[in-house]
């Protein structure tokens, strides 16, 4: 169906876009700032601002639709993560206060494309006549951890492309492909998945009117098989 399409497009490009980060941020710490003794205090600001983030997500979400917040959060986090491209050594402390802001939205860009299936689930129920979750989720699933590689495989291409040497220091050239895939990569990720939620059908107020007709529908269907 077109929300299931729509929404799996959008499950993988936001893994790929998050695990880049994941997967780069231990090199942007260690070479390009240079705040790998600082690598534990940020990644649990990360986790700790994305714990306390999420009951708010869930409650935005109820307001003003899934999607709808999804696009809000993934265009921000487009917009911080291109920071990263002008940090150096010398302003490494700025680092603390953006994991702050992007562990808060990562938490939403990570949370909401997984709540959509519910509803894609739904959708495919009422048009479909039969409850396929099982299917739904198993394709879902299967995009996640290809989303999960083909990441870390264009992460690695990209960085031997600039020079990047394991184990060792990294030369400028190398310094500017770390900062590109983790600036600059999941960005372009990100908005191409909000482009491709645009034409997703069930907003809000939709989902809400589908419920109440597949509500109306089993309750005609119970009374038939007890007449």
């Amino acid at each position: 169906s077109q929300p299931f399409r729509i929404s799996l497009s959008v499950k993988l490009l936001s893994t790929c876009a998050i695990t880049v980060v994941s997967v780069n941020l231990n090199y942007y710490l260690d070479y390009v700032v240079e705040a790998g003794s600082q690598k534990t205090f940020i990644f649990s600001v990360l986790l700790i601002s994305g714990i306390i983030a999420a009951p708010i997500w869930v409650v935005l979400s109820k307001r003003i639709g899934k999607v709808e917040l999804y696009r809000m959060v993934a265009l921000a986090y487009a917009l911080v993560l291109p920071s990263l491209l002008f940090i150096d050594a010398s302003h490494s402390w700025m680092i603390k206060y953006i994991a702050i802001v992007a562990g808060a939205i990562q938490s939403a860009a990570l949370i909401i494309p997984w709540s959509i299936i519910p509803d894609v689930v739904e959708y495919d129920e009422y048009h479909n006549g039969v409850r396929r979750e099982g299917l739904l989720y198993g394709g879902t699933s299967f995009a996640y951890k290809l989303a999960t590689g083909i990441a870390i495989f264009l992460a690695g291409v990209a960085l031997s492309l600039f020079g990047y040497e394991p184990g060792q220091s990294q030369s400028e050239t190398a310094k500017l492909g770390i900062r590109l895939v983790i600036g600059l990569l999941p960005s372009m990720l990100l908005l191409a998945s909000v482009y491709y939620s645009r034409n997703y059908p069930l907003s809000a107020e939709a989902h809400k009117e589908l419920l109440t007709k597949l509500a109306a529908r089993k309750r005609e269907e119970s009374e038939e098989r007890h007449t």
